[in-house]
C-alpha cells in the first residue's frame, strides 16, 4: 500500500491517476457509479486522463469486491475528498522503457 493521503485534499486522485496514465498501460478501468447513476464531477476528469480507455461504473458492493480481490497487487491511497473518487485499473506493460 503506498499512502499519499498525507492531508485531505493535498494529493488528489485525478492527478496522482494522470501520472500513472504517462507512465503505464491502463488496460481498463472501473469507477464507482452512484446508484442513482447521476454522474460524479470526478468522472468527467478521470475520463479526460484516460481518453484511450473507456471506464467501466460498476455498483458499490461489486466494486469493493474487485477492489479486495488476490489480483490487486497495489492499492495508493490519496488525500481525495471528493466522493466516488476512487478507480480500479487493470495495468499492461510500461511505457517507453527498454527490456
Amino acid at each position: 500500500m503506498v499512502y499519499l493521503n498525507l492531508a485531505p485534499g493535498i494529493v488528489k486522485a485525478p492527478r496522482v491517476l494522470s501520472v500513472i496514465n504517462q507512465s503505464i498501460v491502463i488496460e481498463s478501468a472501473k469507477l464507482m457509479g452512484p446508484e442513482d447513476r447521476h454522474e460524479p464531477r470526478i468522472f468527467q476528469e478521470f475520463k479526460e486522463i484516460l481518453e484511450d480507455t473507456e471506464p467501466d461504473e460498476v455498483g458499490r458492493f461489486e466494486f469493493y469486491e474487485a477492489a479486495r480481490d488476490d489480483q490487486v497487487s497495489l492499492v495508493i491511497a490519496t488525500g481525495e475528498e471528493r466522493t466516488f473518487g476512487n478507480v480500479i485499473l487493470t495495468l499492461g506493460v510500461r511505457r517507453g522503457g527498454e527490456s
